[in-house]
């Protein structure tokens, strides 16, 4: 996932991020897992019945959108962070699925706190999963919003490599 706007629609990032998920399942037809229920920096988005918008299902609705068959979606609502996507991918697919190779999709800002979460849980879920990385376009993304997710980005690399150090199993 990656946020949503105002109207719990996937950002510009979000729909790039989507659109290389797409172009891989046409040639694979590899089922597509959305990863993501929210944030913990902005209030929840509600829907007309005052239901959350959980990021996977905005993600799902456009990969629909796109002719995708919803029997090739998956969806985890459950994670509010980039470490929770990485524990719920694992705990609710990698794992449970016996999933020997995944293609992780991120936006190039985020790719390298995505690939050290990543690797971090393969390594405390002792897997042996083969994670493939790509990155989406910027194509369309306002570049002030990229620089500020890129500072943002790093600093969080900052912190996490302080956390990966302490924290080596479950």
């Amino acid at each position: 996932a990656g946020g949503l706007n105002e109207k719990g629609l996937c950002h510009q990032w979000v729909i790039n991020r989507l659109d290389l998920a797409n172009e891989i399942h046409k040639i694979t037809d590899s089922n597509i897992y959305c990863i993501g229920g929210g944030t913990y920096h902005k209030p929840h988005i509600l829907n007309k019945k005052k239901f959350v918008i959980h990021e996977s299902t905005s993600c799902s609705e456009y990969l629909i959108s796109l002719g995708v068959n919803s029997n090739k979606i998956y969806k985890e609502w459950s994670s509010y962070d980039t470490i929770a996507n990485g524990f719920f991918s694992f705990t609710n697919f990698i794992i449970p699925l016996k999933m020997n190779k995944i293609i992780l999709i991120t936006s190039k800002f985020h790719m390298k706190r995505s690939k050290m979460i990543f690797e971090w849980m393969k390594k405390i879920f002792d897997s042996n999963v083969n994670l493939l990385f790509f990155e989406a376009t910027d194509y369309k993304v306002n570049l002030n919003i990229i620089s500020k997710r890129i500072e943002r980005e790093e600093r969080s690399c900052n912190n996490l490599k302080l956390i990966v150090k302490r924290l080596n199993n479950l």
